[in-house]
Formats: C-alpha cells, sequence, structure tokens
C-alpha cells in the first residue's frame, strides 16, 4: 500500500483581504477609519486550515509571490499545519 505525505491537496491562489473598519455608516464617501487589519486565506487555504484542524494533512499548489503580504500568508498557512 503506498502511503501518501497528504490527505488532501488543494490547488489555488491565496487571498489577502484588506479590511477597514470605520467610526460608522458612510455617508457621501466619508467616514474616519479607526482600525485596519489584513486576512489572510481564500477558498482553498480555508478549506485546507480545516482539513488540518481536524486532524488531516494538507498540502497546497499555488502561485508564490516574494511580496511581504504574501510571505505573511504563508506563515499563517504553515501554523494551520
Amino acid at each position: 500500500m503506498m502511503v501518501r505525505p497528504f490527505d488532501v491537496l488543494g490547488f489555488g491562489a491565496v487571498a489577502i483581504d484588506d479590511v477597514i473598519h470605520v467610526d460608522g455608516a458612510l455617508r457621501a464617501g466619508k467616514g474616519r477609519v479607526v482600525r485596519r487589519e489584513q486576512a489572510h486565506g481564500g477558498n482553498i487555504a480555508t478549506a485546507l486550515a480545516a482539513v488540518a484542524s481536524l486532524g488531516g494533512r494538507a498540502a497546497f499548489v499555488g502561485w508564490r509571490s516574494e511580496l511581504p503580504d504574501f510571505r505573511a500568508s504563508l506563515s499563517d498557512l504553515e501554523r494551520c499545519g
């Protein structure tokens, strides 16, 4: 019997969302930014993180960038397993 190094293999792209929190509903396109954060994921990355959290072995195949934001996304995926 062949042993595979992973249970689920995902192909896709990592998404980086810039989340902007404002002080209230925007009126006439104006509002005050109170906090900014980034959320790393995407459909495939989120599914693979779920597999790992349930004890499965997940692997990711996708596009790579040398931008700092992308390296942070990879670090998040590695932390998830």
